[in-house]
């Protein structure tokens, strides 16, 4: 059927026109649109995927609502709404597209697989059970409260991968249930105040944004670690990782852009790096060290600007632990 009916209706292949000048054709979208699906109207259509900028809510809302219908009779399981608008600084106080999910029935909840939502409010009704069945589920600029994504996580029992990116709930990011069939997690530029979550066989974990405490300890089967704080205490970063992180982690990389130091003088530093170093460094492989020739700090005086806040040179701190070697630069 896929030979027939396309997989993905994006705004700016379906108009050929460029992104930038979408909002001119947005009719005509809409139209080519509504004519495919109305072609395919009662068929199986396992994948849907829409790609337009939700800059007009008054103008597509009604229609996005449509074609969330017709995912529904359709028994789609890959489903994708990416409404990011083009010019996204522009708009990010406009309303998101608010998913009904009390249009979708049971059935068409546990048959969802594969979900993509971007720029759009979730509010999950009070009986909402979350998508039993959902494996993969990549959301981006969602507006969400806590208590309701918590829930929502809590209860995709079956999700293997997980992508969460500037999602802003301001507060604790805090997964109690188990996701025992979680294997990758990616958390991305998203303003939390702390992460954990219970994950026993996830594999991969992958962190960008602000500095904050990371809980992953019942993760004891996790082998990939990639972490980037913007800025933080060295000390503070390391001792973060010790005590959120499980001894297993075979390949971790930490990444400080901007690396300061706890104590004022950089000679009373150094013997507290060696230590911690070679604890987090020792993560999972007992006869790995830390490099200790390799180049950490850019030269610093301290004598040369006594006001000045100590920090690891200009271009932070790179850690990189892998089975075969330690490298700190």
């Amino acid at each position: 059927m896929w030979s027939v009916c396309p997989r993905t209706f994006d705004a700016a292949a379906v108009c050929k026109c460029n992104t930038n000048d979408l909002h001119q054709h947005t009719m005509m979208f809409i139209h080519e649109a509504n004519a495919i699906l109305q072609k395919h109207h009662g068929k199986v259509v396992e994948t849907l995927e829409v790609r337009v900028g939700f800059s007009d809510s008054s103008l597509l809302v009604h229609h996005i609502n449509n074609w969330v219908d017709f995912a529904v009779v359709s028994r789609t399981k890959n489903l994708t709404l990416d409404l990011k608008p083009k010019r996204l600084w522009r708009n990010i106080n406009n309303d998101h597209y608010v998913l009904p999910l009390e249009q979708l029935d049971s059935g068409s909840i546990s048959r969802l697989e594969h979900m993509q939502l971007s720029y759009v409010s979730l509010k999950p009704p009070s009986h909402f059970k979350g998508f039993p069945n959902l494996r993969k589920l990549h959301i981006q600029l969602l507006l969400v409260s806590r208590k309701d994504l918590e829930h929502m996580l809590s209860h995709c029992s079956n999700l293997a991968w997980l992508h969460i990116d500037r999602c802003n709930l301001y507060d604790h990011l805090i997964v109690g249930s188990p996701l025992s069939n979680l294997l990758y997690l990616h958390i991305e530029h998203c303003e939390l105040t702390s992460i954990k979550f219970h994950a026993v066989n996830l594999a991969t974990f992958e962190y960008e944004g602000r500095f904050i405490p990371i809980d992953l300890t019942p993760s004891l089967k996790l082998h990939s670690v990639n972490i980037e704080f913007g800025e933080a205490v060295f000390q503070h970063a390391v001792m973060s990782l010790l005590n959120g992180l499980p001894i297993v982690v075979q390949n971790l990389t930490l990444r400080v852009w901007r690396t300061h130091l706890e104590e004022a003088k950089k000679s009373e530093f150094y013997s507290a790096l060696e230590k911690d170093l070679d604890e987090l460094l020792d993560l999972g492989y007992k006869d790995g060290t830390a490099c200790r020739e390799a180049p950490i700090f850019d030269d610093y005086n301290s004598d040369s600007d006594t006001e000045a806040e100590p920090y690891l040179g200009g271009q932070g701190l790179v850690i990189t632990s892998t089975p075969k070697g330690r490298f700190v630069y």
